[in-house]
């Protein structure tokens, strides 16, 4: 059952992320790729997790120990176990955040450069400065100024919480209740909060209700959304790949499949979960980086393509002769290419999370090394917001099984930490087609994998590593034995993975890497499908490959495209009022500092032509902190009484109709135009007594004269 978080900022906040600026910022908060800030997960479970020690503490007794223990077990799970937890939670947000990033990077051109990530970290946040003191002395400690950013007080962040059983919710409710801090310096008046556990409006989900053919073979295509950042890494490694592996895929489904129909023993397991998960009569294919808006297959890139070293975007087959002598070809990197005459690249942005674990006292509230297991690592992620495109091939009569679990908004979780902060990723479009062989001629092509492929030797018994198995297996694989393998680009990586049945690592096996490209030729022309699945382990992604054909090509220069995204401009009278909000906020920012700046140049440019003394400056400035509007700084302004002095003063205020012209301002009162008509006089004087004010505070600096 899901559940929503509230949580209410009674005081400034710092949820740390474990970064710094430099000189800038000594401690940072977290926020994502758009600049908006965001409380993470596991800060919010290890507060729960506090709060129910606390709560049971209080609440167990002799009768009921066992029942308390196994909701803790249930909710929190068991350190070092591989079994997830039936807590999951997701960051905290701002509400309607996903609808605001949406907008943020589709508003009209004219409005981009007010919303860019570093003006929206600015708007809800502040820095705040502490020093440490020197106790004997009273006067501040040397080299001890610090200063970290903080959310303001009053904002409220959401988060979308998951349990199983009722039991369990009425426990979280009453934990929430006993969250009352959290983050840096929470005991020096940071981080006060007010929590709620408030009901969920069941999604309305419809599921696929494609009628599947039993002996038929079907391709369903998923677009998969990372609503977190994903992690999702080799055996004992801290670094995220760049796609989310067919396993995981299988495995997310797989979990569900066995919650639904409450398999505890694996001992014996149904024929159906053998046929969808285990035996191969279902294949889970890798998850690529793909488009939002279409389906665009893109592929790791072939080993085959390299790049012009200290040149940029110059790139080179080597499946051809490189004709070009006195350049040196260095690697072409974890980039993805589409393998059709659009050559598509894209790459998967990543970003590093640190995270620290508390010690086993509680009292400790900071790193610390020894045997209390507190510790401080730090993962390397695919970043949220990006879209992956899977493939789930199979007969119908088994995926008509699978089809209960395909709809739009439905939620896969996957890798590591996959019930906080990391792992979540939803299912935004479905697409099934019959899976039908497509076959071509060819006198010269390119076998290139797009996943790493497990191949056993000729007596399948080891694990082959060398070339000629896997030319001999692709010879035998197209029933030519007179192919002539023209050129290879071979690489080798391990493998490994986790059995969910016996609860254990896989054994860590040599594979040939994605992107491995043999190049063939044939006297005749030679008919073969485009794609193929051979090897070990097909149902998790691994052996997959395509025939690339190179008859009609013969230039190894490559000229490398990215994918334009087809989104419409959203007009700015059509935003959401969050990011309206948000916008009016940035843009008044904008247009206080064209002000600022314009005053400048209007002072340092004129200043010979100023005639005022510094104490009408300061009268100046007083009539403006004291005056509510225009209006009231107008008539105290006419209340001085040398009729020279009066006279300077209005030859500089009339500069103020230099507001009008600043580029943000037009932006500003064209938006407002096209809601309400007109820009409220209000709101100009606003700017208006701001232009005046910063025109007479540089007066100051620079010095009046008599």
């Amino acid at each position: 059952m899901k559940k929503k978080l509230q949580i209410k900022l009674k005081s400034d906040l710092c949820a740390g992320s474990g970064e710094s600026l430099g000189s800038l910022i000594d401690t940072d908060i977290c926020y994502d790729c758009f600049g908006l800030a965001y409380i993470p997960s596991k800060r919010l479970k290890g507060l729960l997790k506090e709060a129910f020690i606390e709560y049971s503490d209080w609440a167990k007794n002799e009768n009921n120990t066992e029942l308390f223990d196994k909701i803790n077990k249930n909710l929190f799970g068991v350190e070092n176990s591989n079994n997830s937890s039936n807590l999951k939670i997701d960051n905290a947000y701002l509400e309607n955040t996903d609808l605001i990033e949406n907008e943020i990077q589709n508003v009209e051109n004219r409005y981009k450069k007010y919303l860019t990530k570093q003006r929206i970290i600015n708007l809800n946040t502040d820095i705040r400065y502490q020093t440490a003191v020197v106790i004997e002395s009273g006067v501040a400690k040397e080299n001890s100024l610090r200063n970290i950013r903080i959310i303001e007080a009053g904002n409220i962040f959401e988060a979308i919480l998951e349990c199983d059983t009722e039991e369990e919710s009425q426990i979280l409710e009453k934990c929430v209740k006993l969250v009352t801090h959290m983050g840096n310096n929470r005991t020096r008046g940071f981080g006060e909060i007010e929590c709620k556990l408030l009901d969920m409006e069941e999604e309305n989900q419809e599921y696929v209700t494609h009628k599947f053919e039993p002996e038929k073979e079907y391709e369903i295509k998923l677009i998969l959304k990372a609503e977190s950042n994903i992690m999702v890494s080799k055996q004992f490694s801290e670094i995220t790949e760049n796609y989310i592996p067919g396993s995981n895929i299988m495995g997310s489904f797989a979990s569900k499949y066995i919650k639904d129909n409450d398999i505890n023993d694996f001992e014996n397991l149904t024929d159906e979960y053998i046929n969808l998960f285990l035996n191969g009569n279902v294949k889970y294919s890798n998850a690529y980086i793909t488009e939002k808006d279409g389906y665009v297959q893109y592929y790791p890139a072939p080993l085959s393509y390299s790049k012009v070293k200290n040149k940029s975007k110059v790139y080179h087959n080597k499946m051809f002769d490189v004709n070009e002598t006195d350049i040196q070809l260095s690697n072409f990197g974890d980039k993805f290419v589409t393998l059709d005459e659009n050559n598509y690249v894209k790459e998967v942005d990543t970003i590093e999370h640190y995270h620290h674990q508390r010690a086993k006292d509680l009292s400790i509230g900071h790193v610390s090394t020894g045997n209390d297991g507190g510790t401080f690592y730090q993962f390397l992620s695919i970043e949220k917001g990006q879209y992956f495109m899977t493939s789930i091939n199979g007969k119908g009569k088994y995926l008509d099984k699978l089809s209960k679990y395909l709809k739009e908004n439905e939620i896969l979780r996957v890798g590591k930490s996959k019930t906080a902060e990391y792992g979540k990723l939803k299912i935004t479009n479905i697409k099934i087609s019959e899976d039908i062989e497509k076959r071509k001629k060819y006198n010269k092509f390119a076998v290139i994998l797009t996943s790493a492929l497990i191949l056993l030797d000729e007596e399948n018994v080891q694990i082959a590593k060398d070339k000629e198995t896997l030319i001999k297996t692709l010879k035998n694989l197209f029933k030519n034995e007179n192919l002539k393998d023209v050129k290879s680009f071979i690489g080798y990586t391990e493998e490994s993975g986790f059995n969910a049945i016996w609860n254990l690592p896989k054994e860590q096996v040599v594979s040939y890497s994605a992107g491995t490209t043999i190049v063939f030729e044939s006297s005749e022309s030679i008919e073969l499908k485009e794609k193929y699945i051979i090897g070990e382990r097909t149902n998790e992604g691994y052996g997959q490959l395509i025939v690339y054909s190179l008859d009609e090509k013969n230039d190894s220069t490559l000229k490398l495209n990215e994918y334009k995204q087809n989104e419409k401009e959203i007009e700015y009278s059509k935003l959401n009022k969050e990011t309206r909000k948000l916008l009016n906020k940035s843009i008044k920012k904008v247009i206080n500092e064209e002000i600022l700046e314009n005053a400048f140049n209007t002072v340092t440019s004129n200043y010979n032509k100023v005639n005022i003394n510094n104490t009408t400056i300061g009268r100046i400035l007083l009539m403006l902190k004291e005056s509510k509007n225009y209006a009231d700084f107008d008539e105290n302004v006419n209340g001085i009484k040398d009729v020279k002095k009066l006279d300077n003063v209005i030859k500089i205020i009339e500069n103020k109709d230099r507001i009008y012209s600043l580029q943000a301002y037009k932006d500003y009162e064209d938006g407002l135009k096209s809601i309400t008509g007109v820009i409220q006089e209000s709101e100009k004087e606003k700017f208006i007594l701001e232009y005046i004010k910063q025109f007479f505070t540089i007066l100051k600096i620079m010095g009046g004269k008599e």
